[in-house]
């Protein structure tokens, strides 16, 4: 028996030091493989154990984890909270597992009050006041700042964070009212049909948002989309122009687009 192990293991150790400077692929499945095999430590992507295994997947199986794998390797809560700290047009956030590392997306700076004014010599001058009687505006001229530095969020992908709750929307929507794209890929697990008719409900309620896409989304349901269709009718209307949902299972496509062509004409929707 002990004989027959080690010969096992001499097989594994030599197959793996065959394969282990693999660097041509024959084929986007055999670099899948190989992606995978690397970021979880798996045998290398030509052993014949890692692809006896998933010769039994599907090949659209095998593509999804090589997606997995690659985002796994860079994103996690710790890097997220990194990230978040850079304001940004357009941000993707992947596995996320702890509300929490998101929060510096609701972070309320305490910014200084500034007031520009013009002097007397036609020089501009910015100074940090807390109200305009701390402000000495003789002989000067105010002149109001355009916020032209702001930072906006207006596209926002989330990618496999099951971690996160109904509340985290409402904080999303509330801290960012000018989003206008928003992805969500696998994430909101948890949620029962009643949190996923509240989740649309906050989506609703945007006078921004432009287009919305859900995939991968379990909690996702014939029912929980047609209620959502006909609260986006309550005004004031919102201006949302492109719904698409794909690997929602419970879904069934034909009559909820039937639905929405009857109730929202001008929405581009995909299923």
């Amino acid at each position: 028996m002990e004989k027959r192990k080690r010969e096992g293991a001499l097989s594994i150790a030599s197959e793996l030091q065959k394969t282990s400077t693999m660097d041509t692929f024959s084929s986007l499945q055999e670099r899948c493989i190989y992606e995978i095999a690397r970021s979880f430590d798996l045998y290398s992507s030509a052993c014949e154990f890692t692809h006896a295994f998933f010769a039994s997947c599907m090949p659209w199986m095998v593509t999804r984890l090589a997606e997995l794998a690659t985002a796994f390797k860079t994103v996690c809560d710790g890097n997220v909270q990194l990230l978040l700290l850079q304001p940004t047009e357009q941000l993707t956030v992947g596995f996320v597992r702890d509300e929490k590392s998101l929060a510096p997306l609701f972070a309320v700076e305490d910014n200084e009050k500034h007031m520009t004014w013009q002097s007397a010599s036609g020089n501009l001058v910015e100074r940090a006041v807390e109200s305009w009687e701390d402000l000495d505006s003789e002989d000067v001229d105010i002149v109001p700042t355009t916020g032209a530095d702001e930072v906006r969020l207006l596209s926002l992908s989330l990618v496999s964070c099951l971690g996160l709750s109904s509340r985290f929307l409402t904080q999303l929507m509330t801290a960012h009212p000018h989003l206008e794209h928003l992805k969500v890929v696998d994430c909101f697990d948890a949620a029962s049909t009643e949190q996923g008719v509240a989740l649309l409900h906050q989506l609703a309620k945007s006078r921004a948002l432009l287009t919305l896409h859900f995939s991968w989304c379990g909690w996702l349901t014939t029912e929980i989309l047609v209620t959502f269709a006909y609260e986006l009718l309550e005004p004031p209307i919102s201006p949302l122009c492109k719904l698409h949902v794909s690997n929602c299972f419970d879904v069934l496509g034909d009559y909820v687009q039937a639905v929405y062509h009857d109730l929202l004409p001008a929405l581009n929707i995909s299923i």
